[in-house]
């Protein structure tokens, strides 16, 4: 494949977007409808708890974690308690403590419950057996009206062992806070830990062909420079029929200028993978990744070229020829530029004879060769 030299100021990626935690008592985003639900979803859901996520007709339709701001007074006891998930590291320490985490989860103070539930997930990186109890009070706080408990829930929920039957409610539920906030950019890191939970949950189940497929559906909605970076780290099954689809979603350039060539060493990964997935999951994109190569020019040729070897490998070799007649095209014909017109003009008769010889069509392959030959022999540029 082309070598893509991609050099520009890097920024790095924020957490939240700004504003994104003073929304008051508002109802998520509508999730993209993916088109169905998990499979038994509606036999063990989370519990008696109130306004349950709804999900409407087929897929994620809509989510309702509710937006509130705590106006509880911040105090020493959050921080006692966030410093306890790292000092608790035996059993017998956290059998100790367990009694104060389960009282504090229970108050009404949502900086000490948040606390509790970030404890929780510290405690459980010490691989300790955390009780049945605080199983039943995450589960019950992914459907709290209040985001910060949510968010802190969600740090949780890879430290407990989730019953079997509630899964794939859990899994959904998951699938749906990304949904909300991951294409605002909001929570980056929450959204990637529930992503991680609900491809955990659904290992070796039924339905793990399926959340995959939700999973990378949500990610395909993300800004383009979330989504690179988020499917580099979810390390997604290559594979998967969807996996091209969020991943052409992410080389599309970021709706954000301040992110434009961020992740872009990423996207040239991403582009390295396209080419070794089976080309029948590729084929329906092949417009839109042509689209993407071409926008680039006249200023970012590599790119075009890096998309012609993605179609050469899959036997697209008209394609491939037509991107590299673009580069060609699109430069100038200059004493600096000439090297490189000349390396685009080879480029694009080599895939231009490929594709010949593909079609069986014996006249231009001839007629190219014989071009290929003068070009050679003279060192023009076309």
């Amino acid at each position: 494949m082309a070598c893509l030299v991609v050099e520009r100021h890097r920024r790095s990626g924020q957490d939240e977007v700004p504003g994104a935690s003073a929304i008051v008592d508002g109802p998520s985003d509508m999730v993209p409808d993916l088109g169905f639900a998990l499979p038994f979803v509606d036999q063990a859901g989370l519990g008696p708890v109130e306004d349950e996520a709804r999900v409407d007709g087929g897929g994620l339709a809509s989510t309702r974690v509710h937006i509130k701001e705590d106006l509880a007074p911040s105090g020493a006891a959050a921080s006692l308690l966030e410093i306890l998930g790292d000092v608790v590291e035996t059993q017998a320490d956290l059998d100790r403590s367990a009694p104060l985490l389960l009282e504090t989860i229970e108050l009404d103070r949502n900086l000490e419950r948040a606390a509790a539930f970030k404890a929780l997930a510290e405690i459980g990186r010490h691989d300790l057996s955390l009780p049945a109890s605080f199983t039943d009070s995450v589960l019950k706080a992914l459907q709290d009206e209040y985001l910060i408990i949510v968010r802190a829930a969600i740090t949780a929920i890879p430290r407990i062992d989730v019953p079997p039957g509630q899964k794939p409610a859990v899994a959904m539920r998951l699938l749906e806070f990304a949904a909300s906030y991951g294409p605002k950019r909001a929570y980056t890191e929450d959204v990637l830990t529930a992503l991680y939970a609900a491809r955990r949950l659904a290992k070796g189940e039924l339905y793990q062909a399926q959340t995959e497929e939700l999973m990378l559906g949500v990610v395909a909605t993300f800004p383009g420079g979330e989504a690179v970076e988020i499917l580099n780290r979810l390390n997604a099954d290559r594979d998967h029929p969807a996996w091209p689809v969020a991943a052409v979603a992410a080389l599309q350039p970021d709706p954000d200028p301040n992110w434009y060539g961020v992740h872009d060493h990423g996207r040239e990964d991403l582009l390295r993978e396209l080419a070794a997935v089976p080309t029948g999951h590729l084929a329906p994109l092949f417009d839109e990744l042509e689209k993407i190569g071409l926008e680039r020019l006249p200023h970012e040729e590599s790119w075009a070229w890096a998309v012609s070897d993605v179609f050469a490998r899959h036997g697209e070799h008209a394609r491939a020829a037509a991107m590299c007649d673009a580069v060609f095209a699109a430069m100038p014909d200059t004493t600096e530029h000439r090297p490189r017109r000349g390396l685009a003009r080879q480029m694009a008769l080599g895939h231009h004879l490929d594709a010949a010889v593909v079609a069986g069509d014996a006249t231009t392959a001839e007629r190219l060769m014989a071009e290929w030959a003068t070009f050679t022999g003279e060192g023009t540029s076309g």
